[in-house]
């Protein structure tokens, strides 16, 4: 039987696997293996709104016109919800397994089940929180696991992979903002 990965996801992490190219021996293609939950998504934006949600970026005022402010959005697209204080708050994803205020405005728990069968190529998994996607991409980091495969001499370490990528995250938060989003990183070793 071909060994089958089945990946359950909920919210704004990935699954993304390192795989062989044809490039050549030591290079690797990222495959994502997941679908980020983002309330902007044409389906899940579709569900959201079919149970009474909104959806929409924060507005800024950047001047003014003869027709009232001129707004230009801000940030990423939200669900937005109001609290029991009245204060309206906004969840930049559309699948959460917390955040159970928001399932009232169309936010599911639901996972999103995703089947992958595992080729002889197929080398790694790496998984990760949005801190980690939102300034890495799925190439940026299957290079980094390819690079440190090379360093190591094939005899490489998951946990020293997840370390780097991680880390690197950390190194591009500072670099862009003072806030820095949660950053957790795991990576499988398929062989």
């Amino acid at each position: 039987a071909i060994p089958l990965v089945q990946i359950g996801n909920c919210g704004d992490s990935r699954a993304v696997l390192g795989r062989h190219s044809s490039a050549g021996a030591g290079h690797y293609t990222a495959i994502p293996l997941s679908r980020d939950h983002k309330p902007d998504r044409q389906d899940e934006r579709k569900r959201i709104q079919e149970q009474g949600g909104q959806v929409g970026c924060r507005q800024i005022v950047v001047g003014h016109s003869a027709n009232g402010p001129v707004m230009l959005p801000m940030g990423p697209a939200r669900v937005w919800y109001t609290t029991a204080r009245g204060e309206t708050m906004g969840l930049a994803m559309s699948r959460s397994l917390g955040d159970a205020i928001v399932h009232t405005v169309g936010v599911s728990a639901e996972p999103e089940l995703t089947d992958h069968q595992i080729e002889e190529s197929d080398e790694f998994i790496i998984m990760g929180t949005d801190g980690v996607w939102d300034v890495i991409d799925n190439n940026q980091s299957v290079e980094i696991v390819q690079n440190h495969i090379k360093r190591s001499g094939g005899s490489w370490d998951p946990d020293e992979a997840a370390t780097l990528i991680a880390r690197s995250a950390r190194r591009r938060w500072s670099q862009l903002s003072s806030m820095i989003d949660d950053i957790t990183c795991l990576v499988i070793k398929l062989k």
